[in-house]
């Protein structure tokens, strides 16, 4: 667990379901995201994190974020390339937690990972600005499932 400022980021846990489904119902985050809000499969979702090592962002008790990156495929290296996927509840945009979430979590794991890559879609300026913050820089532009998407990468 590590504290920054008034932002605790640590694993998520199967105690953290109803923060989780409070945060991937909200239809704004969802679409940000390029998901279909759902609550039904909230558990499987969480389970999924789970699986994966998510971290969850952790103001006043409450998970109000989710972190997780995973492992891609790469030849003839001994670190490996990851690529992170991040939502916050919506009632904490604009604060400022996904960005000191996102630069701690990329020194963390910096021991572990050579390159991190991140995918957003093109009208998501916010999630932009945490990678760029964050020193991501844009890659390309992709076509994905009929939308358009944003690669951007950050070197560790």
């Amino acid at each position: 667990m590590k504290e920054v400022e008034d932002l605790i980021i640590r694993k998520l846990s199967s105690n953290d379901l109803n923060d989780f489904r409070e945060i991937i119902t909200q239809k704004e985050v969802a679409r940000m995201a390029g998901f279909a809000p759902v609550s039904s499969f909230a558990s499987f979702y969480l389970s999924q994190m789970l699986q994966n090592g998510a971290w969850g962002l952790v103001v006043n008790k409450k998970v109000v974020g989710v972190i997780c990156i995973y492992d891609l495929p790469v030849k003839n290296s001994n670190k490996k390339t990851g690529e992170i996927g991040f939502i916050l509840n919506q009632n904490y945009w604009y604060r400022g937690y996904m960005s000191k979430a996102i630069r701690e979590i990329c020194s963390h794991v910096k021991e572990d990972y050579s390159q991190i890559k991140a995918i957003t879609l093109v009208d998501n300026i916010a999630s932009k600005k945490v990678l760029e913050r964050n020193d991501f820089y844009f890659s390309e532009t992709i076509m994905d499932n009929d939308e358009e998407k944003n690669i951007f990468l950050r070197n560790l």
